[in-house]
């Protein structure tokens, strides 16, 4: 027999470099599923494949789990509330691996979980269910359990999950006690107790946890929680520390630290006997819009994960440069870029059709303002709204650039391109070291006497003085504030970008434009709201910038509720 000392180390279960291997293993689980009522036959079958993989396995443990999973836990939405939860093959490899595996002594082998999966896979349920059995079928006296969430929101649907699972089972419901205002839930037989927590409110740095869930690792923002739940387990024997993730947005952070440490466990690179991680993903360099490799970051497509669905979110980020991000992200499991090379060029270009200004005189437009600090461009933007046969609005674009003298020789061999710019009049070349806000107000004025105004944007960044002069000529009703955060610039980021594709846009052909078009970069955040960065595009975008401040107004106007009168007597 192998001793303890000599015996070779057992090979990671699941990822890229091990996928033909988790392939096999849940190949043996899906022959032995049907009819298989108290699991003893799954377990057998890849109990017996661990084994050659060299782990040491208690099947008596690992059936210990699947069995109170799949006896006293039910679902609890959709079309399968209130069903068993009948393990699939890739749920039940997961669970009895975790909880079979055994070291020399007999004592549990795996203390954490790394586990990775697209969305709409079922992460949170599964996390549910196991947190039950470490609070009700371990058997531990005083258990402390956790599920840890970066919001109260995302901490409560763990808590919900739990508490719907214990009130659809009798045995359960006899040994628990649940409160809704804090989500606890009370072991009263062996005084355990599960606690929803959020690392956005305030949390105990004296806990001693037993079990802990952190679902969504990659949106907490910082460690502090992840390690202070960490650091509490020091005490108990065999804690089960679970984390639980799809892909981030960004290869920076702790979620971003825990995936390279797990991936590099699998590729055997780095030796953490407690660790068993398994991530379903795309690998980076397979054709992400091909439907063979989807259910590498799903193993539930075709399932209770419809295969139309995930079908038509790739066929939509196809053509829209802020959905690939986030498709990649939370469909294929892929650690993308935060920012990405943003506008279609080719679309852009598709756009360009001829401006007649005189044709579009009287003509509604919506406005963006974009006052430059320094060396940066001025930017005001002209955007037309106009029904097309199909119902649908398009959109005519203009505007007015400024840059200040000092700017242009200062810009090297950029200076004969934005000379030529200037000499065609699509940029206006002001003396000195900054922009004539004097002239930039009355060419405003100049378009609003024109044109027909129906709401301008700013952001009030740099443009106070010329803001409170607009407020005195067009009247402050006319004027929004329309600030470069995510929540003013996530919805006409992706607007643009159907507009583009669905050709309902005319940028005029504006040279500048598209070179500013050309540098924006847009950045994500870990909701896959979108923006454009300033600091991370390759040069100005205050042209792409007003468009997007013009966009917003255009929203916000389309979207307010009309007020209408109901006449008593009429139909």
């Amino acid at each position: 027999m192998t001793s303890a000392s000599t015996r070779r180390r057992p090979r990671q279960i699941g990822e890229a470099a091990t996928r033909d291997r988790l392939a096999r293993l849940l190949d043996k689980v899906q022959k032995k599923a049907n009819g298989d009522r108290d699991g003893s036959a799954r377990s057998k079958a890849l109990s017996g494949s661990l084994r050659r993989l060299g782990y040491r396995v208690d099947e008596e443990r690992g059936l210990r789990a699947i069995r109170f999973i799949e006896r006293r836990c039910r679902h609890t939405k959709g079309r399968y509330y209130g069903t068993p939860f009948l393990l699939r093959p890739w749920q039940f490899v997961l669970v009895y691996s975790f909880f079979a595996c055994v070291d020399a002594f007999g004592k549990r082998l795996f203390y954490r979980l790394w586990f990775e999966v697209g969305k709409k896979n079922g992460k949170t349920e599964i996390v549910a269910a196991c947190l039950l059995y470490c609070l009700f079928g371990l058997g531990e006296r005083g258990a402390e359990v956790y599920s840890a969430a970066a919001s109260r929101e995302q901490a409560g649907m763990t808590y919900k999950v739990m508490r719907d699972m214990v009130k659809q089972d009798a045995v359960l419901r006899k040994r628990a006690k649940y409160w809704d205002s804090k989500k606890i839930i009370a072991n009263t037989t062996l005084g355990g107790e599960y606690q929803s927590l959020s690392a956005d409110a305030n949390y105990n740095d004296g806990c001693n946890p037993s079990a802990v869930g952190v679902d969504e690792v990659h949106r907490h923002k910082s460690r502090d929680m992840w390690d202070v739940l960490r650091q509490g387990q020091g005490t108990r024997e065999e804690p089960v520390f679970f984390g639980i993730t799809t892909a981030g947005s960004g290869r920076t952070g702790m979620a971003w630290e825990e995936h390279e440490h797990a991936a590099a466990v699998i590729a055997g690179l780095v030796d953490d006997k407690h660790l068993l991680a398994v991530i379903y993903s795309v690998p980076e360099e397979a054709d992400w819009t091909d439907p063979k490799v989807w259910a590498l970051a799903n193993p539930a497509l075709g399932d209770f994960l419809r295969v139309d669905d995930v079908e038509e979110a790739v066929l939509k980020a196809m053509h829209t440069p802020t959905e690939e991000h986030s498709v990649r992200r939370l469909r294929l499991n892929q650690w993308v870029a935060a920012e990405t090379k943003w506008l279609d060029l080719n679309a852009w270009d598709r756009s360009g059709g001829l401006v007649d200004e005189l044709k579009l005189k009287g003509e509604s437009f919506y406005g963006g303002l974009d006052i430059s600090h320094s060396q940066d461009f001025t930017a005001w933007c002209l955007l037309f709204p106009n029904e097309n046969e199909a119902g649908e609005t398009e959109y005519t674009a203009l505007w007015r650039l400024w840059l200040p003298e000092d700017a242009l020789v200062k810009r090297g061999v950029m200076k004969p391109t934005l000379d030529a710019w200037a000499a065609d009049r699509y940029i206006t070349i002001c003396p000195g070291e900054v922009v004539d806000l004097r002239m930039v107000e009355q060419q405003i004025e100049r378009d609003c006497e024109t044109f027909n105004l129906l709401e301008l944007g700013y952001d009030r960044f740099h443009a106070h003085g010329i803001i409170s002069e607009l407020m005195e000529v067009l009247g402050d009703e006319k004027l929004a504030d329309v600030g470069q955060s995510y929540k003013f610039m996530n919805a006409p980021c992706k607007e643009l970008e159907r507009l583009l594709s669905q050709g309902r846009i005319n940028t005029g052909g504006n040279p500048v434009l598209r070179w500013m078009a050309a540098n924006a970069v847009a950045d994500a955040n870990q909701d896959d709201l979108v923006r454009p960065s300033r600091k991370k595009s390759s040069d100005k975008i205050d042209g792409v910038v007003t468009l997007l401040m013009a966009l917003n107004r255009a929203i916000a106007y389309e979207e307010e509720p009309e007020v209408g009168f109901y006449s008593f007597g009429t139909e």
